[in-house]
């Protein structure tokens, strides 16, 4: 700034000495002269006389932001969000005159003092909040107040941590003509939230329902649940480690997934078209890591489920390929940074098979109470080479019977329902009494879970509308009591002619 010329004052002399008050409104280094302009013989030219330099230093520096959302009174996570973590803000650093006694509030109705210039004034942040949080590092440590800032010298600043900071500025010791300015300290100023996140996942695995596999139509979940773990950053990528507790703001409600409908390369029995699945998101549990990042588990509150749909047809066994796509993360401040293309998560594939539960007709001699006959009920999955093999991992499944007898009466060996070991579950039946002529039948009517029912009638249940599922009819077979069936003694025999 310009020198000021300053303004004349009278002063009175007493015993040779004259006491004046001065108040300069500015800053900087400054003389006073004197002159006495009365002329006397000794005297021809007056009297002239100067001071030496006097020193003026500012009231003390005001250090604020006066950007948008700046003030956070508070000093806790419930601020306003001001600006992203390592992303620039405005500091300005004031240089200001004197107001009053007692004024510690230098940034209210302080006049700035436009002759202050001083190099080096360092600049340094203390973390208000979270508290016992990573305070931080400055993106600016150091400014000059030069003559061109007119005692007003604003800092394009940044913090790479986020929470709420104050803001010292402290010019050099002795350093303004052998003068040390107070540093002086902003109020609070935030909340500075994470620039973004960065994802990362774990693909996890699907259980099989039955130990080691699951039928097609059968519910599965999974055997190691996928996890999404998503860490805040700063504009550089750094780590937000303040990013935590009630300051860690990304629920599970702000992770966006897409769940499958069909799997990626299995096709029909007809070859065209992926397989369906229906997908039943559950619930993600959140867990806060505490270091900047939150994890979040697929199914992890409730759980997640997918079915294979049986319309498909009968197809060989195959092992599922479901992918869940990880398509957005978002607190609503922050966004995923890295989900321009969403994330595939494809959890390991489960053993699937087509199945059916069989009951076959079963009949022979016998046809006195005490008697017994043992009809063949199990399960099958349709194999490679489309043939049915006996499904002997299945001791999972069971179903239920019911039973009609006609001319006799039996009592089966194990009441219903009955449970598989190693895919069979035969049901032996007695006769108990005997209504008249030796001999009779019993019918047994079974009821399997719907992933082992079969289509035997060709008929798409309910009538009329039906629900696009063939395979929904259960097996039922006759056990025949006093039948005889030939002597296996016999090399050949033919009806005679």
């Amino acid at each position: 700034a310009a020198a000021d010329l300053g303004s004349t004052q009278p002063i009175t002399f007493t015993n040779g000495q004259a006491a004046i008050t001065v108040n300069y409104a500015d800053a900087g280094q400054v003389s006073l002269t004197m002159k006495d302009d009365s002329v006397t013989a000794v005297l021809p030219t007056g009297i002239r006389g100067a001071s030496q330099p006097i020193t003026v230093v500012p009231a003390g520096l005001c250090v604020e932001s006066t950007d948008l959302n700046a003030d956070c009174a508070a000093g806790n996570e419930t601020c306003s969000a001001f600006v992203a973590a390592g992303q620039p803000f405005n500091l300005n650093v004031r240089a200001v005159a004197w107001q009053m006694s007692g004024d510690t509030d230098f940034c209210t109705g302080n006049a700035t003092t436009p002759n202050f210039q001083l190099a080096n004034i360092a600049l340094s942040q203390t973390l208000v909040a979270p508290a016992a949080g990573a305070p931080g590092s400055l993106g600016v440590t150091a400014f000059d107040m030069l003559a061109v800032d007119n005692g007003d010298h604003t800092v394009s600043q940044s913090i790479s941590e986020m929470g709420v900071f104050t803001f010292t500025a402290t010019p050099p010791l002795l350093g303004y003509f052998g003068e040390t300015i107070t540093a002086a300290t902003s109020a609070n100023i935030g909340r500075f939230y994470p620039d973004h996140f960065l994802t990362a996942f774990a693909p996890g695995s699907f259980a099989n329902a039955c130990t080691t596999f699951n039928y097609l139509g059968q519910s599965f979940g999974y055997l190691g649940n996928p996890t999404v773990t998503a860490t805040a950053q700063n504009l550089s990528g750094t780590t937000t480690a303040n990013y935590t507790g009630a300051w860690a703001k990304l629920s599970t409600a702000g992770v966006s997934l897409t769940y499958p409908t069909a799997d990626n390369t299995q096709l029909d029995e007809g070859g065209v078209t992926a397989i369906g699945v229906t997908s039943t998101a559950g619930a993600l549990s959140r867990v806060d890591n505490a270091d900047g990042s939150l994890t979040f588990t697929l199914g992890g509150a409730t759980a997640d489920s997918f079915v294979y749909s049986r319309n498909a047809g009968q197809v060989a066994p195959f092992i599922s390929d479901l992918t869940i796509k990880l398509t957005a993360v978002s607190d609503g401040e922050a966004s995923a940074s890295d989900l321009a293309t969403p994330k595939l998560i494809t959890p390991n594939g489960n053993t699937q098979r087509f199945g059916r539960g069989y009951a076959q007709d079963v009949h022979g001699t016998m046809s006195q109470p005490g008697d017994s006959l043992t009809m063949p009920i199990g399960s099958w999955f349709f194999d490679v080479g489309g043939v049915w093999s006996l499904n002997t991992a299945d001791s999972c499944s069971s179903y239920a019977y019911t039973k009609v007898d006609a001319g006799i009466t039996t009592a089966p060996l194990v009441v219903s329902p009955v449970s598989l070991t190693n895919g069979l579950g035969s049901l032996t039946l007695s006769i108990t009494a005997d209504a008249g002529n030796p001999g009779g039948t019993s019918v047994v009517n079974t009821l399997w879970p719907s992933w082992l029912q079969y289509d035997l009638d060709s008929i798409d249940q309910p009538v009329p509308l039906g629900d696009g599922n063939l395979y929904d009819d259960d097996s039922s077979a006759t056990a025949t009591f006093g039948i005889f069936r030939g002597d296996d003694r016999y090399l050949y025999w033919r009806e005679a002619p």
